[in-house]
């Protein structure tokens, strides 16, 4: 632009007569083009909700299809079975391949036994049904192991993959959803029967678009089932975390999770969508096991609304342009004169304006930071980091002013929590040492004037000379204590969540407990999780080495820590072992979900019951036959564990040693038979009156010892005195009443525990010799 001397304004004219016509012109004009939109949306809106519906209506009724062939298939098995008919296995063949023929989408159909063998498998893709010789244990296979779950009339859907033979994913890609759905006859579980039924046609009809829309089908972790490029379909088959929607476009997958609305935009596209559970829908009176989850997204993108805009547009030019031409016509004409004088002025103005810009450039830099929420430090490369430089927000944000830090008399390392300094030191002469021109450091405290704690997060620009030597650092500080403060908040209720789990559930990084909920604390009696890190850094140390469970002695080489050997272990095989605060063994079925990149919620599943021979709980190994008291295997077993188990509950041990007064006479004068009662009346009323913690064990003939937490010599005088007086007041059958001697030692840490033994019985010894029925202690 050319610059001249007269600083008038020359299209003050020019826009008096050429913007006024234009401006109600493009007014109007514009109204007009903008409900033309609206017009559109609210087309392509209900085009959307159309497909939708559409689509969804396809779906349910392909399921609903589906569940009533399945339907007819057990109903024909239960005929047969129930009808005692001796070829029914040729006759479930001949059907379900008759069926297999009439309806091609069956890929495989099946009649697996209770056990998860097959008894029937028609493969249709060859057209055949397999050999007795070539059928398969199925047993292990997830569909069977849902299937195995269900009760009469329920129905079990897998997830929409690809299916896999013999370990591979079958080419070409076959996309399958597996049913089952369990045979009963006259109340009892015979079998079940799955189909592979092939969704193919089904995806087809999904991806079928209506004039210029799209669709795509996701499952609940935002894979694609159904999407423009058919190579990124089912990433999650070939572990493709990236060939997901929700990787694509996250806002907009957040926003389907958030399902505030239907309507969401993403890659320049307007889309509606809608949350669909595929199997829910099939008979909503009738139980269906599935937890899958399906959304489905209709789409028009922003560059198809504006070509129709365009379209609308370009019929219009033919008036537009004339009416334009002749207003431009006649604005130029009363203008041209003016245009080189408007330059000037213009170009003189631009001028100045630079001038300014650059003068005030660094005084308006420094001031918003005067009046922001980081606060600007620049300090030097000393050994106390002190300060040249410091925004004037410093006082908001620490209390101090600037003088307080130019004057000299207060460093930036002053200001940093002692427990975070050193750290925070650690972080600077790193970054020196890999010469970064930029670091960050992980949130640190600060001690405010008034020594409130406060926690920030420091930006930090290093800045060098020219020789690549350091001049001083630049810190943009910003307060983060409410974000913390809300951290933790979440962190709290994180624990309220886990804290309702009946199994046991932790939050680790496979090294480290990070949380774990109130069942642990209970299953091992500590209080809290700090006080269980006192003892152990992670609850793999609790697991049992014994061959029939998972243990660390299992973890291979090359496998990152427990975790990831228990996920490289089939389902069945993910079971450990542990004793509880009582030195009792349970089993638990272990289940691991990741929680972040590098932590997991583990929980485990107490499956004690219906492991009992593995545990060896057997009342032969370890407990008396007679008395049902534990008996001196297990005590040698455990004793040592029961003794760690106390101490880790600060407590001391206290040893009882007690034995029935005139037993020999009792057998002498009513018989074994009637000894025998006794002892079993006495363990009775011991157990009874004792704690669930304590532990009794018949030592051998009438003679018993407990072993119980107590935390003064008088509470275990107090125990024993206690047992005394219920046995004495007690009526034994044929015998009348029995009473018992009592012998109490403390048991120091240092001693043998088999020597505290002998000496409580030393005082039992004196309690018989001074008359029975007492408490020596």
């Amino acid at each position: 632009m050319n610059c001249l001397k007269n600083g008038k304004n020359p299209y003050k004219l020019f826009f008096k007569i050429f913007g006024s016509i234009i401006t109600v012109s493009l007014v109007i004009y514009s109204i007009f083009l903008y409900n033309s939109y609206l017009s559109i949306i609210r087309e392509t809106d209900n085009l959307l909700d159309t497909v939708l519906k559409q689509k969804t209506k396809n779906i349910t009724a392909t399921l609903a299809h589906v569940e009533m062939d399945l339907d007819y298939m057990v109903e024909y098995v239960e005929t047969k079975i129930k009808n005692n008919d001796t070829e029914f296995i040729k006759k479930i063949e001949t059907n379900f391949f008759l069926f297999a023929k009439n309806h091609h989408h069956y890929q495989q159909l099946r009649y697996l036994s209770l056990d998860g063998k097959e008894i029937v498998r028609v493969d249709w893709i060859n057209e055949q049904v397999v050999k007795k010789t070539d059928l398969q244990d199925k047993s292990s296979r997830y569909y069977y192991l849902e299937a195995s779950k269900l009760q009469e009339n329920e129905i079990y859907v897998s997830a929409l993959d690809l299916n896999i033979e013999y370990g591979k994913i079958e080419e070409p890609y076959r996309p399958m959803i597996r049913f089952a759905e369990p045979v009963f006859v006259n109340g009892v579980k015979q079998g079940y029967v799955v189909v592979n039924y092939c969704a193919q046609t089904l995806l087809d009809s999904i991806k079928k678009s209506e004039k210029h829309l799209n669709n795509l089908l996701l499952n609940k972790e935002g894979y694609y089932l159904v999407g423009v490029d058919k190579n990124r379909e089912f990433g999650f088959m070939f572990n493709k975390s990236e060939n997901r929607f929700s990787n694509d476009y996250p806002n907009g997958w957040k926003k389907i999770l958030e399902a505030k609305s239907n309507v969401l935009e993403f890659d320049n596209s307007y889309a509606h969508y809608i949350a669909y559970d595929p199997v829910s829908v099939i008979s909503p009176n009738r139980s269906v096991t599935s937890d899958r989850y399906w959304y489905l997204i209709a789409y028009h993108t922003y560059a198809g609304i504006y070509n129709e805009l365009y379209n609308i547009f370009k019929l219009n030019l033919i008036f537009i342009i004339p009416v334009l031409l002749i207003e431009i016509f006649i604005s130029l004409i009363l203008t041209r004169f003016k245009i080189k004088e408007l330059e000037a002025q213009q170009c003189l103005l631009e001028h100045q304006e630079k001038i300014e810009n650059l003068v005030n450039e660094q005084k308006e830099l420094l001031s918003l930071f005067d009046i922001g929420d980081s606060t600007l430090f620049k300090w030097r490369d000393d050994k106390i980091w002190t300060v040249e430089y410091v925004s004037k927000n410093v006082e908001k944000m620490l209390g101090y002013t600037q003088e307080d830090f130019s004057n000299g008399s207060l460093a930036y390392q002053k200001c940093v929590y002692e427990n975070d300094l050193a750290r925070v030191a650690n972080e600077v002469e790193s970054a020196k040492e890999n010469k970064v021109d930029y670091f960050t450091h992980e949130p640190y405290r600060v001690v405010t004037k008034s020594g409130e704690l406060k926690w920030v997060v420091d930006y930090t620009v290093v800045k060098k000379d020219e020789d690549g030597k350091i001049d001083y650092f630049i810190g943009y500080i910003s307060d983060i204590t409410e974000m913390v403060n809300a951290q933790y908040e979440l962190q709290h209720k994180l624990q309220d969540v886990i804290d309702t789990q009946n199994s046991i559930v932790i939050l680790t990084d496979g090294k480290e407990l990070k949380f774990v909920n109130k069942t642990l604390l209970d299953f091992f009696g500590y209080e809290s999780l700090e006080a269980f890190r006192e003892d152990y850094d992670c609850i793999c140390e609790r697991f049992i080495e014994q061959e029939n469970f998972f243990h660390l002695g299992k973890v291979k080489e090359g496998e990152a820590h427990w975790i990831e050997s228990l996920l490289n272990l089939s389902g069945r095989q993910r079971v450990v072992s542990m004793l509880n605060y009582s030195v009792e063994p349970h089993a638990f079925a272990v289940s691991i979900n990741n929680f972040g990149e590098h932590e997991y919620i583990v929980n485990f599943i107490d499956i004690t019951d219906s492991m009992v021979e593995k545990l060896e709980l057997k009342k032969e190994a370890s407990v008396d036959e007679l008395t049902q008291l534990y008996n001196r295997i297990y005590f040698n077993k455990n004793i040592s564990k029961i003794l760690q188990m106390q101490q880790n509950h600060n407590m001391q041990t206290g040893i009882i040693f007690f034995d029935i007064d005139h037993f020999k006479r009792v057998n002498d004068t009513y018989g074994h038979d009637a000894g025998d009662k006794v002892l079993q009346q006495v363990a009775s009323i011991v157990n009874k009156h004792t704690r669930l913690n304590d532990k009794v064990i018949r030592w051998g003939g009438e003679e018993f010892v407990i072993i119980t937490e107590v935390d003064t010599k008088e509470s275990l005088q107090n125990i024993a005195e206690h047992l005394r007086v219920e046995i004495q007041k007690s009526e034994f059958q044929d015998v009348g009443s029995v009473t018992c001697s009592f012998g109490c030692q403390m048991h120091n840490d240092t001693d043998d525990i088999l020597e505290t033994i002998k000496k409580a019985d030393e005082k039992l010894y004196i309690a018989k010799e001074s008359g029975r029925n007492k408490v020596i202690i």
